[in-house]
């Protein structure tokens, strides 16, 4: 909503007009926007299939804003270039493997099939198609475009990292951050679920990198990173929150009423005149001089199993416990320790109730509190199993529990036996449904890795469980 930023759109226009900074190509049929100057052995003038798909989805959006059609017909010649062969000055290449690419430096050999650059060019090949959509070439370009690189993604990884181009060379942190953007807005373009593991994957790898050196600097905070899981009990593994995220109180008042009516003397502010030491029902609230809000809490008790309480959360009530609001919230029970995720709240306004069979005396030792949204939370969380011993041919059953996150992908990677599996890299492409059943092609060591989105502190994995041979 502000007007300088229309105004500087409209100007821009005026430099793709502009048949002095542009170039006509293709006898009139093209227009390449060039870069008047030598770069990586390529010379002035060349053309970008990165700039040129860049431009396309530029000059749609001001399509859309002005309804400019004059602009139109720039916009086709600007494809035009974009999807003619690099040998007669577009920007489409062959990978050595037989598919289509768009170059962002075409004809270069320093620096081949670039991968963000490709990216780039292929959306504004879409949002072209999409608006063009009688333009037939560009259709079977794009759909070539896009298989290939469903197909060419695993060509860029190593182990550890990945490579910026096919020339092999080395991508930076802060390409790597590019890409996983680009991949995730892929994701919510195509809602292909291999993009889906492809930015999982880099995830993983730009976080084991950053957290070694440079990870507390902010250019090198990426929300769409992920953590490796820490164990949680015997039998689960969970990513505690951060130090940052947690509410320092002070002047905190617990107060843990035993029966209906004391806790409504407490809300209408009266005295209590009769103490139950023991009941079946227990009412506990928190009282605090100034206002902080949480979303998160855990509370130790006293010796006690609570997995055989009925708990339920509310919004406190001015008067009348009865009338109280209730809020839906997540619970996880470790042996005396209660985990309680919610929507925010300010703790004063917090009120729990626990319910029993049978008498009882909850006390509780101590509590903290947590705000998720005062510090940014890691975006997926991964699990590794340790390598298996899997035969050929034969079928096993992949145990691994899941609680609270339904979006969770499951990879796997080998290698033979005499090798080690920390040499072999993870692919998108070799994904496995949550606790099915798996053959192996080949016989050797079999690693599995569980990368889930993490929505909630109380998402939880279970130990890696592979059961013997079903076929012996």
């Amino acid at each position: 909503m502000d007007s300088t930023y229309y105004h500087k759109c409209v100007n821009q226009i005026n430099y793709f007009k502009d048949s002095s900074k542009v170039n006509v190509m293709f006898n009139g049929k093209g227009i390449g926007l060039p870069y008047n100057f030598n770069y990586g052995g390529l010379k002035a003038p060349w053309y970008s299939g990165m700039t040129q798909g860049y431009a396309i989805s530029y000059l749609l959006r001001y399509y859309d804003l002005t309804d400019d059609e004059t602009i139109l017909p720039i916009i086709k010649k600007i494809a035009f270039v974009l999807i003619s062969p690099q040998e007669d000055g577009g920007t489409i290449s062959t990978t050595k493997e037989g598919c289509t690419w768009i170059e962002e430096y075409p004809n270069s050999t320093r620096s081949k099939q670039v991968l963000n650059g490709f990216i780039n060019g292929l959306i504004g090949l879409f949002e072209y198609c999409n608006f063009f959509d009688n333009d037939l070439k560009a259709k079977q370009i794009f759909n070539e475009a896009y298989e290939c690189l469903k197909t060419s993604l695993e060509y860029y990884d190593t182990p550890t990292w990945s490579y910026y181009n096919r020339s092999n060379s080395r991508l930076t942190d802060g390409y790597m951050r590019y890409q996983i953007y680009e991949m995730k807005f892929l994701v919510e373009l195509f809602q292909e679920p291999l993009f889906d593991a492809q930015m999982r994957i880099w995830s993983i790898m730009l976080s084991d990198k950053l957290k070694n050196k440079r990870a507390h600097k902010k250019e090198f905070v990426n929300p769409y990173n992920s953590r490796m899981v820490e164990k949680m009990n015997d039998s689960l593994f969970y990513l505690p929150v951060s130090t940052q995220q947690r509410v320092e109180v002070d002047s905190l008042q617990i107060f843990n009423f035993k029966s209906m009516r004391e806790c409504r003397r407490y809300l209408k502010g009266k005295n209590q005149k009769r103490i139950k030491k023991i009941s079946d029902l227990a009412f506990l609230c928190f009282e605090l001089p100034q206002t902080d809000s949480t979303d998160y809490l855990k509370i130790n008790f006293n010796g006690s199993n609570l997995t055989t309480y009925k708990i339920t959360a509310y919004k406190k009530p001015e008067r009348n416990p009865r009338r109280a609001k209730e809020i839906k919230f997540k619970k996880f029970c470790n042996g005396n320790q209660l985990l309680l995720s919610f929507p925010e709240m300010d703790i004063s306004d917090l009120l729990l109730k626990f319910e029993n069979k049978e008498n009882f005396s909850l006390p509780a030792t101590t509590v903290d509190f947590f705000n998720t949204s005062k510090a940014e939370s890691p975006y997926f969380g991964h699990h590794i199993s340790q390598p298996f011993e899997l035969k050929k041919e034969n079928t096993y059953k992949i145990g691994l529990p899941v609680i609270n996150t339904d979006q969770a992908v499951l990879f796997y990677k080998f290698t033979p036996a005499d090798k080690k599996i920390s040499d072999t890299k993870w692919k998108a492409i070799n994904t496995l449904n949550l606790n099915d059943y798996f053959t192996p092609a080949k016989s050797g060591k079999f690693s599995f890795m569980l990368v889930f989105k993490r929505t909630d502190p109380l998402n939880f994995i279970g130990n890696f469980k592979i059961n013997t041979s079903l076929n012996n």
